[in-house]
């Protein structure tokens, strides 16, 4: 299991950074990998994702939520199993979001994919094209 954290500075007020991110089904928009997510209640989803041409298909479920300061889930089955992501105000106009994502690799593709921290570059890759999208919207 691979536990990868990492975290970005947003020009963007927190409430907006907390409500972009709550809208799981736009994810595919800046997020590779990701090709399609159904929000069926604000709690449960359901997404698609192919990474090194794999396909799969996992539920996630909101396991806390903070409103405009954080958010957890879990996930199953398939390569993630859950995660967090936080909020931290930094002035009127500014935001630290810090995200948590526990990853399974299952298969070689996937185990090749995080010994080689490619697994990592990619969720560092979509955090920073969340933040773009973001910042555009600020």
């Amino acid at each position: 299991m691979e536990s990868i954290t990492e975290s970005v500075d947003v020009q963007a007020p927190f409430e907006l950074a907390y409500a972009k991110w709550q809208d799981v089904s736009s994810f595919p928009q800046y997020m590779d990998g990701v090709d399609d997510v159904r929000d069926f209640d604000g709690v449960h989803s359901h997404w698609v994702t192919s990474i090194g041409g794999f396909v799969r298909e996992f539920d996630a479920t909101i396991t806390e939520q903070r409103p405009g300061q954080r958010i957890a889930w879990s996930c199953s089955p398939g390569l993630m199993l859950g995660g967090s992501v936080s909020f931290e105000p930094r002035g009127e106009s500014s935001t630290t979001i810090a995200v948590e994502l526990n990853l399974d690799p299952q298969g070689v593709v996937e185990n090749i994919a995080e010994k080689t921290g490619i697994l990592h570059r990619l969720v560092v890759a979509d955090l920073y094209r969340f933040k773009a999208a973001l910042e555009d919207e600020a």
